[in-house]
């Protein structure tokens, strides 16, 4: 009855039907402890969890040892009005020395996604304490991946249907389509650089096994197919969250007791267990004609995508609106970002789609829910350092002045720069930071 109650409850509060009070987020709360997770993993359970919630007017916490500055008591929660600090998307913060998971609830969300999301997050902060190796990805590798390579493409979309086909099948059918999997990631492992194929083995291990955890709590039964994002180019971080998890589902069947192996020992990857429990399968064969298209689609793909990213580059320089350019003598280092919503462009330059954070002893940069391009100073378009930032497409800024600094912001755009750096023009703003 209570899982009932709840979920009707997230339902009212999803759509708008009612305004989250403390009564009703703790039911919330109350019902997603509820949710069965030790059978998905063990030793993991939700109801340890400390969350954040924000509700678009008001963030709400439990589970801490302690209420932060800021928030008010309210029987089992707390609440901060206005958006957290620490909130900044769906995922795991550190709120003062404790990991919590935030969740941000949206309209477009229904109460079973939302629940697995909830289960998802929750199981990164999991990982942070339990399983620390497991949570370790290394994003700058995001952004050299070969997005643009058509060869690389094909092999990795091809993937993604051998691993559809393995878990639609069953016997021998499944290992054979499971060992096509692998062939096919060791054709990928011969393109890709040892930092880019050891990237996505730590998307698949950090995301994926959250996406298998959360599937495998709240919808056992249900099918998921891979999301367009997923084959998209651009996709492959989106991709990993789907591969992890269909290769958790495999592994269920070919390598029982898997879950406990990576508990034991944190160097374990998703992709080499499998291919240990299929080891002298023969791999299952694509149709001539399926696997022939499949990757001449890809090479083309692959060409559009480079001209679309040189394109949108294009199109966002040329935004109507006012417009704040960063040249910085020594370079701006990144202190944040959403790697889920950046195009790394080419050419040092990535596109920050939602948020951005940049800093050095002169200038701090902070970037939410608005575009920014980044032009690289050293090798990596990101983590050897940015040495010029653009932010265009702006209502006119408000500018204040404090003795020796200038804060210029507007919306979820603001930088604090020395104030003799400051160029104000028509509808444009320089900086030029010194080194």
């Amino acid at each position: 009855m209570l899982a009932i109650v709840a979920y009707v409850l997230v339902s009212e509060i999803l759509v708008g039907a009612v305004r989250p009070d403390a009564a009703r987020v703790e039911r919330i709360m109350r019902e997603f402890d509820a949710i069965e997770t030790g059978h998905a993993w063990p030793g993991f359970d939700t109801a340890s969890v400390p969350l954040m919630l924000y509700d678009g007017e008001r963030t709400w916490l439990r589970g801490v040892d302690a209420w932060p500055d800021g928030f008010t008591p309210m029987g089992d929660v707390a609440v901060f009005e206005g958006r957290h600090p620490v909130h900044r998307a769906n995922t795991a913060a550190d709120l003062d020395g404790t990991w919590v998971a935030t969740f941000e609830l949206r309209p477009d969300t229904g109460p079973d996604a939302f629940r697995r999301l909830m289960v998802h997050e929750s199981f990164h902060v999991h990982q942070n304490r339990a399983m620390p190796a497991h949570a370790e990805a290394n994003e700058a590798s995001l952004f050299t991946f070969p997005t643009t390579d058509g060869h690389e493409l094909g092999a990795r979309r091809l993937e993604v249907e051998a691993l559809r086909r393995a878990l639609s099948t069953a016997g021998n059918e499944r290992r054979a389509w499971a060992s096509r999997f692998v062939a096919l990631r060791d054709e990928r492992q011969a393109i890709l650089g040892e930092h880019e194929a050891l990237y996505e083995r730590g998307i698949e291990r950090k995301e994926g096994l959250c996406e298998y955890v959360a599937w495998a709590s709240v919808s056992p039964d249900a099918t998921r197919e891979a999301s367009p994002r997923a084959l998209a180019a651009d996709g492959m971080r989106d991709r990993a969250y789907w591969t992890g998890m269909a290769l958790g589902r495999l592994l269920d069947g070919l390598r029982p007791g898997w879950q406990g192996e990576m508990v034991e020992d944190g160097t374990l990857h998703l992709d080499a267990m499998l291919a240990e429990a299929v080891a002298g399968a023969e791999p299952a064969r694509f149709e001539d004609h399926f696997e022939r298209e499949a990757r001449e689609r890809a090479r083309s793909d692959a060409a559009a995508e480079k001209a679309r990213r040189d394109a949108l580059a294009d199109a966002f320089l040329a935004s109507p609106g006012w417009r704040v350019e960063i040249i910085a003598s020594g370079p701006l280092w990144p202190a944040g970002f959403d790697p889920l919503n950046v195009v790394s462009m080419g050419d040092g330059r990535v596109l920050h789609t939602r948020f951005l954070k940049l800093q050095n002893d002169a200038c701090e940069l902070d970037v939410l829910d608005h575009r920014a391009l980044t032009f690289g100073a050293g090798e990596h378009p990101l983590f050897n350092g940015v040495s010029r930032v653009v932010i265009a497409g702006l209502d006119e800024p408000a500018v204040e002045r404090d003795g020796r600094s200038t804060t210029i912001g507007v919306g979820g755009v603001r930088v604090r720069v020395p104030a003799d750096a400051v160029t104000i023009g028509e509808h444009d703003i320089r900086i030029d930071l010194p080194e």
